[in-house]
């Protein structure tokens, strides 16, 4: 055994042979079981894109998201950065079921909403996030009370039954929890958009000032910056 959902779906995921799954599905319950699945991060920086400063523009109207918890599915945070230090920072709202890994439970740091409280489940590696652990994230957040759960994760698009994110999200919609995504770092071209549950709120960037930089040095030794258009075969 692996995980054990309680929340947010109604099964558990663990390490099983073949015939072990053949032997479950002649059990009384059992719906489906599949393969894992793993999943890909994807961010951004569109705070700095968006020109979203503290203290400046239309940002102040929004009251900086002051006293939402938001759910951040992702690789992690290091808990004791100078970044979340608890100076001036309220405690979380009452109905905050988790629990923190470092010396109380308030922290500050810059970002689209920055008096919410951020509550960071990791569910990702390196480079891979197993389906697993997204929906053990998600299990967790739902238990502990989150009013917003983010998500800049993604996969293939896939029959909703079958994709752990938007299996997940349509749970925690039902309890009252908004649920934000990736639209996908691919594409454009059919059916490259990812996280496309209509009850999801999929967030893409249709534009962004990112370039791919590239030198060009002439034979008189003058170097020239600029923009490349060249991949590597295996660029994703």
């Amino acid at each position: 055994m692996v995980f054990a959902y309680h929340n947010v779906l109604n099964g558990f995921a663990a390490k099983l042979s073949a015939e072990h799954v053949k032997v479950m599905e002649n059990m009384d319950g059992f719906l489906f079981a599949r393969p894992k699945r793993m999943y890909l991060k994807q961010t951004t920086h569109t705070p700095n894109f968006l020109r979203l400063h503290q203290n400046l523009g239309f940002w102040g109207g929004s009251n900086y998201g002051k006293g939402v918890i938001i759910g951040v599915l992702d690789s992690g945070t290091t808990p004791n950065h100078p970044s979340f230090n608890d100076n001036g920072v309220p405690p979380p709202p009452a109905k905050w079921k988790g629990k923190c890994e470092v010396e109380g439970c308030n922290w500050t740091a810059v970002g689209m909403a920055p008096l919410t409280h951020v509550a960071m489940y990791k569910v990702c590696m390196e480079v891979d996030c197993p389906e697993r652990a997204i929906i053990a994230g998600l299990d967790v957040a739902v238990e502990d009370g989150v009013d917003v759960i983010s998500i800049s994760i993604g996969g293939d698009s896939l029959p909703f039954y079958q994709d752990g994110i938007a299996l997940g999200a349509f749970t925690a919609i039902q309890k009252g929890i908004f649920v934000a995504c990736s639209a996908g770092n691919s594409g454009p071209f059919n059916t490259s958009l990812e996280n496309e549950a209509p009850w999801i709120l999929t967030v893409g960037a249709s534009t962004i000032d990112r370039k791919i930089v590239t030198s060009v040095s002439l034979g008189n030794k003058e170097v020239l910056d600029g923009e490349s258009s060249f991949h590597l075969k295996d660029f994703p």
